[in-house]
């Protein structure tokens, strides 16, 4: 027999495609040669390992198939705590974040030092401006009060009269 003859009936042996009778002189014939049998071994491991991978490579492309039909970013985004889409947003833009934030402190302090904020007599200064227009305003209080109001007098002026004498010493 040859091994093209040898090859398809083992093959027909693993797919149980031979007759009771072939089947039953087959496993004769393989008890009896080791070789024989080695090589049915070897087949059945080939035929599960072609099988094996024809599984992997199906379920792979049944998996590329769903992978086109899923929105992933929507999903991801549904997934995602809040949290960790903040940790990301940071880790992001942590950069950017950091050189405004010392712009606008730069900018505040320089601003703040142009102007004199941190000059002690600017602040004197404002006081005494502060304490001068406290005192006008409540100058112009008194004004506006003595306007309003008219002055005070008599409001029930009384007319008197009565007798009297006098007694004098002398007589």
């Amino acid at each position: 027999m040859s091994d093209i003859e040898l090859m398809n009936q083992i093959d027909a042996y693993l797919r149980g495609e031979l007759s009771p009778q072939e089947r039953a002189d087959f496993e004769n014939l393989r008890s009896q040669n080791p070789e024989l049998d080695h090589r049915v071994v070897e087949h059945q491991n080939f035929l599960n390992q072609l099988t094996g991978y024809g599984k992997q490579r199906q379920l792979k492309a049944d998996m590329d198939s769903i992978h086109e039909q899923l929105d992933i970013e929507s999903l991801k985004e549904a997934a995602l705590p809040v949290s960790s889409r903040v940790y990301i947003l940071w880790k992001k833009y942590r950069s950017n974040v950091a050189i405004a934030a010392s712009v606008g402190l730069f900018a505040v302090l320089s601003t703040l030092i142009s102007t004199g904020y941190f000059n002690k007599t600017v602040s004197s200064n404002f006081s005494a401006l502060r304490r001068e227009l406290n005192s006008i305003k409540r100058s112009q209080n008194e004004l506006k009060k003595d306007m309003l109001m008219p002055s005070k007098g008599p409001v029930n002026p009384g007319h008197f009269g009565g007798t009297g004498f006098a007694l004098s010493s002398n007589g």
